[in-house]
């Protein structure tokens, strides 16, 4: 169990300081920070907005006038994901895929891959000094309750969605498994087979009408045909049948087996993950706690929820806790801390980590949700690798604008480990160290007043009260004797929250202390 922690809340407010006093208090720091190693040794801290849709799907701006954007408002990286593919169809039994309607909107995939990538470059030229991530906004699967002629006919899942973060490989994207993203080929030869099969129908279907049709030649050598029209237009509708349920099939077209007319479960959206996963690139579930309802007349749309299904699939790289709806799966003891545990019983493989989306469309401010990130060096591919670390914070509201951790380490006196590392060690009772500070001007203005809290394999042992333009917690930490353990903390203010990743601890065995890691 985690014991009882003690507290040394030392708020430092500058506004009214003395000279002297402030030194002091810059000094103290300083120490800390030393002290700790940093958040990340050898790493900086840049500031970027995650998930943002352009003028290419559901946004009103360019690529070029978001980077500008971006520059006004002093962030570093975009995580650019427009809405890879918005279609929606309704096939007539049998031949669903003949007699068939749909309606599609604006996406990467009626604009382009390669044109919508080739924008991407084309901004990063313009703008070197921001760091453009390619992504793509993907709802991997929707289906369809009843019917247009007998409502209510409603869609389901419709934006249940996940933000994936790949690289500058279109036929990356040309390969998700997702609804409705079909493209020619052969795929797999069993899988055309059956496609074929209806074909066989054409073979008795001759046959019979060539049964329906009686030859014969008279005394003089005249030739005669007798056509039982019954007999041959059985075998004409049979053949028919096959040829037309051959083309329905789609033989030549591979895309995801999943259609719209049955509740697959998770089994799409596992599909999608473990195919990005496979190519070594990302994806984050996005807004699992939002609820959609949309109303066309006859036509519904519903997305419930979905956080149970954030828990259901594996080897995705985590979740958005902050974004424009409500969220409550970052709160202690809730989904994410299940998750958290899960990992670090071993039970998933692939690290949980928490991230800030903005969902710009063009309707809010770029900056209203930022997710910073801790790299070695200014590029796609160290964004990528912190995000997936979970070196990194999300802030919003006021917070997104102003807030800065200058040191978030855990240490046990001889080493530390910052925001998505790992430490070491074999003491009993750990050190929680937290310097923070809001830039000038920034900061949320008094008597404003945040709520820190610390958060340990799920449990909030620590509540306290922050204030100020800077400050600093030491939180000394009794751990249990699980073999790996986390702690994570939350700040709320008024106009804003901080949600940080946790910092995970090792507890060495005997064995490892025998024989070395």
């Amino acid at each position: 169990m985690i014991g009882k922690s003690r507290t040394r809340l030392l708020p430092i407010g500058l506004r009214s300081c003395r000279v002297d006093l402030y030194v002091l208090r810059i000094a103290w720091v300083v120490v800390l920070s030393a002290f700790a190693g940093g958040p990340c040794q050898g790493a900086e801290w840049i500031r970027g907005a995650v998930r943002i849709n352009s003028d290419v799907s559901a946004g009103r701006t360019s690529i070029l006038e978001i980077a500008q954007i971006a520059q006004e408002k002093r962030l570093d990286y975009l995580v650019l994901t427009d809405q890879f593919l918005v279609r929606g169809e309704f096939g007539m039994p049998p031949l669903r895929n003949l007699l068939r309607y749909h309606r599609s909107r604006r996406s990467v995939k009626t604009f382009g891959i390669r044109d919508y990538l080739d924008n991407i470059r084309r901004s990063q030229e313009a703008f070197p000094d921001i760091i453009h991530v390619p992504g793509v906004d993907v709802a991997p699967h929707y289906y369809w309750d009843g019917a247009p002629w007998s409502p209510p006919f409603t869609g389901y899942r419709w934006s249940e969605q996940l933000t994936v973060i790949g690289g500058f490989d279109a036929d990356f994207y040309r390969g998700l498994p997702v609804i409705h993203n079909r493209s020619f080929g052969i795929g797999e030869p069993a899988m055309l087979l059956l496609k074929l099969l209806p074909l066989v129908l054409c073979l008795p279907g001759l046959y019979i009408v060539h049964l329906g049709i009686t030859r014969y030649e008279d005394n003089q050598g005249n030739r005669y045909a007798i056509y039982e029209k019954p007999r041959i237009f059985i075998g004409f509708v049979l053949c028919v049948a096959g040829l037309l349920w051959t083309v329905n099939n789609q033989p030549f077209m591979s895309g995801t087996s999943f259609n719209q007319y049955a509740d697959h479960g998770v089994a799409p959206f596992q599909a999608l993950i473990d195919y990005v996963e496979g190519q070594d690139q990302l994806c984050f579930w996005s807004a699992p706690e939002a609820e959609m309802k949309v109303d066309y007349g006859r036509v519904k749309l519903h997305t419930r929820p979905y956080f149970s299904d954030v828990e259901a699939t594996m080897r995705h790289n985590g979740f958005a806790a902050l974004y424009g709806d409500r969220s409550t799966a970052h709160e202690p003891g809730r989904g994410w801390d299940q998750m958290l545990r899960a990992y670090c019983e071993g039970k998933r493989r692939v690290r949980p980590v928490a991230i800030g989306e903005v969902d710009y469309h063009t309707d809010r401010e770029l900056d209203a949700i930022v997710t910073v990130v801790a790299v070695s060096a200014k590029s796609v591919d160290a964004v990528k690798a912190s995000l997936a670390a979970g070196r990194s914070y999300a802030l919003s509201g006021g917070c997104a604008r102003g807030f800065e951790i200058v040191t978030a380490t855990v240490g046990d006196g001889e080493s530390s480990a910052g925001i998505g590392e790992s430490l070491r060690t074999d003491r009993s009772s750990v050190v929680f160290n937290l310097v923070w500070r809001w830039r000038s001007g920034a900061a949320p203005g008094s008597p404003a007043q945040g709520k820190f809290r610390l958060i340990a394999n799920g449990q909030e042992v620590e509540l306290a009260a922050v204030s100020g333009t800077s400050g600093s917690v030491q939180i000394p930490v009794d751990m249990n004797t699980d073999s790996v353990q986390y702690i994570r903390f939350l700040i709320d203010y008024p106009n804003g929250r901080v949600v940080a990743n946790p910092v995970f601890i090792h507890r060495l065995t005997e064995k490892d202390r025998t024989h070395g890691p």
